[in-house]
């Protein structure tokens, strides 16, 4: 997608890593995690791209879960970047909200 950005605005990339259930597996997703060990599993590495059918047909085979990690596009005000990377503490952010 192209968004027409203003001054105040602009366009990053975020990763966001979420569990699905096996049968959501797509060509393109990169696993991070098991639900189970990986020394259980014969998998030669920890975290891979889902590159080929037959690996999706494998991690099927060894998991029902799996954490992906995805990369997203957001909007973002450049007058507050600071706050999606962790400039904010959690504390002060609240307690800003809260007056």
């Amino acid at each position: 997608m192209n968004y027409k950005l203003s001054g105040k605005t602009k366009a990053i990339n975020v990763n966001h890593e979420r569990w699905v259930h096996c049968n959501e597996l797509k060509l393109g997703m990169y696993v991070v995690e098991l639900d189970k060990p990986w020394e259980q599993t014969d998998f030669l590495f920890q975290g891979f791209f889902l590159d080929k059918h037959e690996l999706i047909e494998d991690v099927r085979r060894e998991s029902q879960y799996v954490l992906v990690q995805e990369q997203k596009n957001t909007l973002v005000s450049r007058q507050s970047p600071s706050r999606l990377c962790g400039g904010h503490s959690k504390a002060s952010f609240w307690s800003k909200s809260a007056r």
